[in-house]
């Protein structure tokens, strides 16, 4: 077959899935499911595949986030007529988040060329999403072994590879053709020696591939495969017996085999298989019908559906071979094969009680038959035993939102519900099993050893950092202190070095004096022309700058002295730095004396100017202004 026609085939199989069952054929019904309406099952009709509830949806599920975020547990149980789902809280107390059963469609069985398809049409709608759910299946084959095996006290790392080689010395087993997997379950005393005691499970490699493989070309990655032992013991694990030590045997009727195994306190004591099944149960229908018509269109899978119609209560077509059988006479046809099972499970509790020596005290049945309450008393009655039914979902709350709330309906879910309850800490996976546990631990101590060098070499690198950090401030502060201290420091001055500095000194002194005498006059013309009030004009200035006398012979700043009016100004006190003013004052006649006390203040308070002397005033016609004061100031220059 090309890649042409693959496609095209698996086309073709999704277009059925999408629009239901071709005409003519009828669709298979669930024996523990409601139909969901088509608008909630887009890709999954109602006439296909049978949804256990009708959830209201939200955002979360619209998605694919639905009870995800803190992770949960995907239970898929690959039936002979029909795939049974359970998805439930990986934390905390068992919480069922959804269930559903899907009838596989017409010619579409596990291994067909169109499975993958179906089941990852089924899953995508069940869960929307499986980023964050493992998922786990079981591997529905007799060919397996489980047995406690026991190896003497040794170091943990080796009691694994200990009991690898003890195994393989009793079993004579092949690597290639067969897969092991190993949990310890703790010391044990055995004789009065103490020893270790590990579960060891077998079973064959190409069944375990093959469940791998479904999954893989479905897109979905499974976290483990197990087998019905070990699913059970996920649950008879925390189960009230287990903590109270005793001994329990479950009983589980599969359509081609049973099994039997027994535990105590948690721990799987023995486990044996035994080739009668729900099969043997339906061959002893056929045989039995009185009509050779009815046994030619009828097969096992069909005998097993009359088998369930009759002693479970389905609901029954009309039409269908053994319809007119009642469920009393189709009871005493299977009563002998189910008397050989009874046999063989009590051969089994006779041989567990020679070797161990310790007596079965409960029994659970576990299976799709054993939910008929009759085929559970017969057997009980046989092996006189209290019989209980394994039922993983009792006592979790909310399961009628799920359609689970029945005893029938929670039974023909209890291996998917066993299967959600794994752990990959203590459950046994054959696809990821002791050695790839062993190899990915060995990874994630390399890697923490890797961590761990990475932050003490950042530790280190810090430390050196802070020290080099102490060091360095440790420098500065230090040359702060001596930026300071040559700051202060002043060396001791030597002749040469005063001589320099005294003729730097007369030097500068010099220059400053030849700016000064060429500035003066200058100055002191400015210094005038800002005190002198606007009507008094300056007729005549004389500067006289003399001759630089001794400090100490500078006379004094002579005293303002207003002559006489009408008689000579007495003249100011010798003085080699004098300016004469001569200046009249315009304006009012009654203003002069106020206008010259006020010029006479403003000159004392100059800097520039010593203490004014009037030489002389006098009131004078002047054309064309008319009255004006004429005044001659006799100043000292500081």
């Amino acid at each position: 077959m090309n890649k042409r026609d693959r496609i095209d085939s698996t086309a073709a199989l999704l277009q059925v899935i999408r629009e239901g069952a071709p005409d003519g054929t009828a669709a298979p019904e669930s024996s523990a499911a409601a139909p969901v309406p088509e608008t909630q099952t887009p890709a999954v009709p109602a006439g296909k595949f049978r949804k256990i509830r009708v959830p209201r949806p939200s955002l979360s599920a619209l998605f694919g986030f639905n009870g995800l975020r803190r992770g949960s547990t995907l239970g898929v149980d690959l039936r002979e007529d029909s795939l049974a789902v359970i998805r439930m809280a990986r934390n905390g107390p068992a919480r069922v988040l959804d269930a559903a059963r899907f009838p596989y469609p017409a010619g579409v069985q596990p291994g067909a060329p169109g499975f993958p398809a179906f089941l990852a049409a089924c899953l995508r709608r069940f869960n929307g999403s499986l980023a964050q759910a493992q998922v786990w299946t079981l591997v529905r084959s007799s060919d397996f072994d489980i047995l406690p095996v026991l190896v003497p006290k040794m170091p943990a790392r080796r009691v694994e590879e200990g009991a690898y080689w003890k195994l393989q010395k009793e079993q004579k087993f092949s690597d290639a053709e067969q897969v092991l997997d190993l949990r310890v379950q703790g010391p044990v005393s055995d004789k009065g020696v103490d020893k270790i005691e590990v579960l060891a499970c077998l079973a064959r490699r190409e069944e375990v591939e093959t469940q791998r493989r479904i999954f893989a070309e479905a897109g979905i990655a499974l976290a483990g495969v197990t087998t019905i032992p070990g699913a059970h013991q996920n649950v008879l694990r925390n189960a009230p017996s287990a903590g109270a030590g005793e001994v329990a045997a479950t009983l589980h009727m599969d359509a081609g085999f049973s099994c039997i195994t027994i535990s105590s306190g948690g721990k799987l004591l023995f486990c044996r298989t035994i080739k009668s099944g729900a099969n043997s149960m339906a061959e002893a229908l056929l045989e039995n019908l009185g009509s050779a018509v009815e046994v030619q269109t009828l097969d096992l899978a069909a005998a097993r559906r009359l088998l369930a119609v009759k002693l479970l209560g389905l609901p029954e077509a009309e039409g269908r071979p053994g319809a007119d059988l009642d469920p009393e006479t189709v009871f005493q046809i299977v009563e002998p094969a189910m008397d050989r099972l009874a046999r063989q499970a009590e051969r089994t509790l006779d041989y567990f009680f020679a070797n161990f020596g310790k007596r079965v005290e409960r029994l659970y049945f576990s299976g799709e038959m054993f939910a008929c309450a009759q085929v559970r008393n017969f057997m009980a009655g046989q092996l006189g035993l209290h019989e209980e039914v394994f039922d993983p979902l009792a006592g979790i709350p909310g399961l009628d939102r799920f359609g689970l709330a029945g005893e029938r309906d929670r039974l023909d879910m209890a291996q998917a519900a066993a299967l959600a309850a794994s752990d990959q800490t203590v459950t046994l996976n054959l696809l990821r099993n002791y050695r790839d546990r062993a190899a990915v631990n060995r990874r994630k101590r390399l890697g923490d050893l890797l961590a761990a060098a990475a932050a003490l070499l950042m530790v280190l690198a810090g430390g050196l950092y802070f020290l080099g950090e102490v060091q360095v401030r440790s420098r500065m502060a230090e040359l702060e202190g001596l930026k300071k201290s040559l700051e202060r420091y002043q060396p001791p001055m030597e002749t040469t070095r005063l001589l320099n500095m005294a003729a730097e000194v007369v030097r500068k002194r010099s220059e400053f004096k030849e700016a000064a005498d060429r500035l003066e006059t200058l100055a002191v013309v400015a210094e005038l022309a800002n005190v002198l009030p606007a009507n008094v004009k300056v007729l005549n200035l004389t500067l006289d700058f003399g001759k630089e006398q001794p400090q100490e012979a500078a006379p004094a700043k002579p005293a303002a002295a207003k002559a006489p009016q009408g008689g000579e100004a007495k003249p100011a006190a010798a003085s080699s730095r004098i300016m004469v003013v001569d200046a009249m004052i315009l304006g009012d006649p009654g203003e002069f004396d106020t206008t010259l006390s006020r010029f006479l203040i403003d000159l004392d308070a100059s800097p520039l100017f010593g203490t004014p002397v009037i030489h002389s005033n006098a009131v004078q016609d002047f054309v064309p202004d008319g009255k004006v004061m004429h005044v001659i100031l006799h100043i000292s220059l500081a």
